[in-house]
């Protein structure tokens, strides 16, 4: 019997573990495409940003990206400890925080 259930266990972590590769497979070939769209796309214009488009400075985006490593930080520490619900607030605020950023380039 045991060995059954052993076995069934092994099976299933065996498909969560190829299921996750190909998930992150394939968000990986989504943003080569993006990238590689957008440089593309970049190299083709005499100048940038193309005309009537204001330049966006670096301080949002370095700030964005820096909330979304902080944030990611959280919430592993989160789940390490997933009794304490310390971080599973500062990660939520956090992710607040970054919408708000993402809403301030948008308008």
């Amino acid at each position: 019997m045991n060995v059954t259930v052993d076995r069934n266990i092994e099976g299933k972590k065996l498909a969560s573990s190829i299921a996750m590769t190909m998930s992150l497979v394939t968000f990986a070939m989504l943003f080569a495409t993006m990238f590689l769209g957008y440089t593309v796309f970049r190299m083709q214009q005499p100048v940038w940003p193309p005309m009537g488009m204001p330049r966006v400075g670096l301080t949002i985006p370095l700030l964005s990206t820096l909330l979304i490593v902080v944030s990611s930080f959280t919430y592993w520490k989160f789940e390490k400890n997933i009794e304490t619900k310390k971080w599973l607030i500062i990660t939520t605020l956090l992710g607040y925080r970054l919408f708000n950023f993402t809403n301030y380039l948008v308008e």
